[in-house]
């Protein structure tokens, strides 16, 4: 009895030794498949400009193919002049003295399917004026603190820190909701205000990666 005892504890080590081992295989194996990578972080911002015409009670939808990876937030600036200069159709026609009366603009941004977008003021913002400008910030991500991970390359390692938010098209909607600029006495024709020029600037702030094995 005490020698099948004997037999079986002397198995039950055996056992445990090589489950031990198992263990120690795998873990190295895992080490030998991975390196370590130091990752930080640099600010880029890019610019996009775009101008246009808008009539009065019209609106211009421009469609945004936004491709930048890692985008922390992202700024929508619509600025307008209230001026007579007239869009292409009308260029020909007698001029006419121009009273000015400050136009009124809507701004409306929605970001592309999927993606979490959180706006600091409403998505849609309405101004009147002589001068004009609107702006409407969508942010996405916060810039990450520098870290160390594991990769089995310097391309995996670049995949584990790639973020897509806001990757997409962007519906961005200019709205002139009302031009009531005329010429001398309320005169509607070639002297009246019949909508606006307008500049929009979309900044994008976004992070580069950089990778260096350790």
């Amino acid at each position: 009895m005490r020698s099948i005892l004997r037999s079986i504890s002397i198995v039950s080590i055996l056992i445990l030794v090589a489950i031990g081992s198992g263990c120690t295989d795998r873990l190295d194996d895992e080490n030998e498949e991975s390196d370590e990578y130091s990752i930080y972080y640099i600010e880029k911002s890019y610019l996009i400009n775009e101008t246009g015409y808008t009539r009065e009670g019209n609106s211009t939808v421009i469609l945004q193919n936004i491709t930048a990876q890692n985008i922390m937030r992202i700024s929508f600036i619509l600025t307008w002049n209230d001026t007579h200069t007239w869009p292409p159709e009308q260029e020909t026609r007698v001029w006419v003295p121009y009273v000015p009366q400050p136009d009124t603009f809507s701004l409306s941004v929605k970001g592309p399917n999927g993606s979490e977008v959180s706006f600091d003021s409403n998505y849609k913002l309405e101004n009147t004026s002589y001068d004009g400008s609107i702006k409407i910030n969508a942010s996405l991500n916060e810039l990450p603190g520098n870290r160390t991970i594991f990769a089995g390359s310097p391309e995996d390692a670049f995949n584990q820190t790639m973020v897509p938010d806001g990757i997409g098209i962007w519906e961005i909607n200019i709205t002139c909701i009302d031009a009531p600029g005329t010429g001398p006495g309320g005169f509607v024709g070639p002297g009246s205000d019949m909508g606006n020029h307008w500049e929009l600037h979309v900044t994008i702030y976004s992070y580069e990666v950089n990778i260096t094995k350790i």
